[in-house]
């Protein structure tokens, strides 16, 4: 049977070490799409680090002199394109967020309207190199 001090301290050492491996925590996200649930997803940065050279995603927000705003979103994998685009005010302030390390979900219906998109900044996600 171990002492109280020993307890203690393998039960310090082992917090301290499942600590230290969720430290500075990078992912990679690449483009991943799927056109059967019509959703795409995955990190600008990770698309731009990739080494091929066919990979996208991004929303590009459009607004016109009158106010009328479009966004369109679009995801390019290896294997699968989606795209959608949207009139929604909310969707197009979601689109205006995306920076260049972000990742970006979004999905569409079966007319090609988005019906969400979600961006989300983390220091998870693995910057962009040059």
């Amino acid at each position: 049977m171990q002492n109280p001090r020993q307890l203690v301290t393998a039960v310090l050492a082992t917090a301290l070490i499942g600590t230290a491996a969720w430290a500075g925590e990078k992912s990679a996200y690449p483009v991943t799409v799927y056109t059967g649930s019509r959703e795409a997803f995955g990190s600008l940065a990770s698309t731009r680090d990739t080494a091929d050279s066919f990979q996208k995603l991004g929303c590009q927000v459009n607004t016109s002199s009158t106010g009328s705003t479009t966004v369109y979103c679009y995801a390019q994998s290896a294997s699968a394109v989606g795209a959608c685009l949207s009139s929604s005010a909310a969707l197009a302030e979601a689109a205006r967020s995306i920076q260049g390390d972000s990742y970006l979900y979004f999905t569409w219906d079966a007319s090609g309207t988005c019906t969400h998109i979600n961006v989300t900044h983390g220091s998870q996600y693995a910057p962009k190199q040059p």
